[in-house]
């Protein structure tokens, strides 16, 4: 027996998915942006670190940098697969048949 979906019920089933998309892509955003900070300071850390002048301090600094960013890029990416996952519902649910209820 196939799944029959109202109209109203795609209309809010649309509604649900989107605002959660729309959470998804603003949280993305953030960590990619937070993701990008600290390579950017990795980079400037290892530019620092050609002048062989490496010390403890900075070994703590690095691997601490080093930390924070594989943290933000696993969020990064957990919510760049949720974003796509939930895209593809939307355009499932879009393509799926609706049954017009008629009084």
């Amino acid at each position: 027996m196939p799944f029959l979906i109202t109209n109203k019920n795609q209309s809010e089933m649309l509604l649900a998915i989107i605002a959660l998309r729309d959470a998804t892509v603003i949280k993305r955003d953030k960590h990619k942006m937070k993701r990008d900070y600290y390579e950017n300071l990795l980079d400037c850390l290892l530019l620092l670190d050609e002048t062989n002048l490496c010390t403890h301090e900075r070994n703590q600094l690095f691997f601490s940098l080093r930390k924070k960013y594989w943290k933000h890029k696993a969020k990064y990416d957990l919510f760049k697969m949720r974003y796509l996952s939930l895209q593809t519902n939307i355009d499932l649910l879009l393509s799926y048949e609706h049954v017009v209820l008629s009084l």
